[in-house]
This record gives structure tokens, sequence and C-alpha cells, in this order.
């Protein structure tokens, strides 16, 4: 006789945060958003969406709009779970805009999980780089879901 395995529910938290961009300056956000956990969870699953918007003016220009979902307080540091960013670019002459949009999807194995404990946090850093440029901004935008377990 082959045991069952009991099904656990699946809860989910959203995360939604704009990328503001500002003529000619890189803009970075250190915790733009923040996930804090009321309970033990086990963590099976992230789901990030970066989005990039290019209001060019004149001129040409480049910029990447990039996000991070970490358990630390700081970029590139350890405890990173997904990192993604979006690429634009622009031209005048010949007239010409691309755009890269970014979509990571991470799920763990049925059994294996990051456990994160009552109170353990969970930051969302967020930067927008302009690159080149001399006139124009890139902006966008971040949708991370975190997909998790309860004991």
């Amino acid at each position: 006789m082959v045991a069952k395995a009991k099904m656990k529910r699946v809860f989910t938290h959203e995360m939604n945060v704009a990328i503001d961009g500002v003529d000619g300056e890189n803009t970075e956000v250190l915790c733009a958003a923040e996930f804090v956990a009321q309970e033990d969870i086990h963590i099976i699953g992230v789901d990030m969406d970066v989005q990039n918007r290019v209001m060019q003016s004149q001129n040409d220009g480049m910029g990447e709009n990039w996000a991070e979902l970490s358990q630390s307080g700081r970029r590139y540091g350890d405890g990173i779970l997904i990192q993604g960013g979006a690429w634009a670019w622009w031209n005048t002459t010949p007239a010409s805009v691309g755009c890269t949009q970014c979509n990571h999807i991470l799920m763990f194995p049925e059994g294996s999980a990051i456990p994160l404990r009552e109170e353990g946090r969970l930051y969302l850093h967020t930067c927008s780089y302009n690159l080149g440029i001399s006139a124009g901004v890139t902006s966008g935008s971040v949708h991370v879901i975190i997909y998790y377990t309860k004991d």
C-alpha cells in the first residue's frame, strides 16, 4: 500500500512597484517593497516580471530597469532568490526604439522549499540605469508573486 502525500494549500503574496527613472541619472531603491512573514512559511516559488517603458525626448540612449528579490537588505548580498532586468534603447536617426521585457519563474521541486520564519523578511530592490543619454528616461515596473505554504 502506497501512502498518499498530504496536500498543502498554496498561498501567494504579490508586490507591485513602479521603477521611476530620472533624466540622465541612475536611481536605486533598496527595499522598494517588503514582505514580512506573519508565521513560519516555506517558499516554493517566485514569479518576477520586469517591464520597461521608454520616454525619449531626443537623442540616442539606452537604459535598464532591474529588480532583485532577496532575504538581505542590500543588493547583491547573500540570500538572493531571483533577479532580472529589462533593457530599452532608442535612436533618433534613423528613428527606432527597442525594448526587452523580463519574466523569470522559479519553482522548487516537490518537497523542496526555502523556509522563512515568523517575522522573516523578503526585500524587493529596484534600479533604473540610464546609460549614455542626454535626453530621455527609461522607467518601468516590477510585479512579483511569491508562492508559499504554511507549516
